[in-house]
């Protein structure tokens, strides 16, 4: 029993780890206007097209994934974002149930 919760508990750490990374980490956050009435021009960095754009932030709330200048969200956001995606690489392993060797994709974390 003792055994099981401490398997429960570790794989519960591990994923609240990995999303907590990825939560403090502001390029992938939504950009976010907040709900304030202030007028304030900044960048944020968008996932989708995988660049800085220009919003309007009021003022108050919000995110992290504001920036005063395009320049600041590029160096910020580019290369990092870039950095974290996925690699997908053809390999081989064997599979026992078939008796031959299979060719599958292994996503890597570059």
């Amino acid at each position: 029993m003792t055994s099981i919760l401490f398997i429960a508990f570790i794989s519960l750490f591990g994923l609240t780890s990995v999303y907590s990374n990825i939560a403090d980490f502001d390029c992938f956050e939504r950009v976010d206007p907040g709900p304030g009435r202030a007028y304030f021009e900044v960048y944020g960095w968008n996932a989708q097209n995988k660049t800085c754009t220009k919003f309007v932030y009021g003022g108050a709330l919000g995110n992290r994934n504001r920036f005063e200048a395009s320049e600041e969200c590029l160096q910020s956001c580019h290369d990092a974002v870039l950095s974290k995606q996925l690699h997908f690489n053809p390999t081989r392993r064997y599979s026992a149930v078939n008796r031959l060797h299979e060719q599958f994709q292994i996503a890597l974390n570059l």
